[in-house]
């Protein structure tokens, strides 16, 4: 929203390079994207249509863990520093570098991951066997 509030309004400054780990070195339970991303495409078409109550000026937060949604009302622009007349970034950076966060190694070439389709699966659970994931 051209209006609302942005990122830097929230957050003036970048974290320092490696003060949060990477989603690789934290971990990342692997339907948030999806979660996230499913909300994200909802308020694009609200604001597109220009329908429903949009999500500008508030930031929603959600805790996967307790399946519960919180909302913070962000001030009104007129309390936030004007980051759009003093724009202090005019093109992206390299984030990876940035907050110092490693190129994700490839697998050794001999490494075989074990598959199964969900029949073998199936069977092998009605067989009783003893499968880690």
């Amino acid at each position: 929203m051209p209006d609302g509030p942005c990122y830097r309004c929230l957050y003036p400054e970048p974290p320092p390079p490696g003060l949060f780990p990477s989603c690789a070195e934290g971990g990342v339970l692997g339907v948030l994207p999806g979660i996230v991303g499913s909300i994200q495409a909802m308020e694009t078409i609200k604001l597109i249509l220009g329908a429903g109550d949009s999500l500008a000026g508030r930031l929603l937060l959600f805790d996967a863990l307790g399946m519960k949604f919180r909302e913070l009302k962000l001030p009104q622009k007129s309390r936030l520093p004007d980051v759009r007349k003093n724009r202090t970034i005019h093109q992206l950076i390299d984030y990876y570098e940035f907050c110092g966060v490693r190129g994700e190694e490839a697998p050794a070439p001999d490494l075989q991951v074990p598959e199964m389709t969900p029949r073998e699966l199936k069977l092998r659970l009605d067989h009783g066997d003893d499968l880690i994931f």
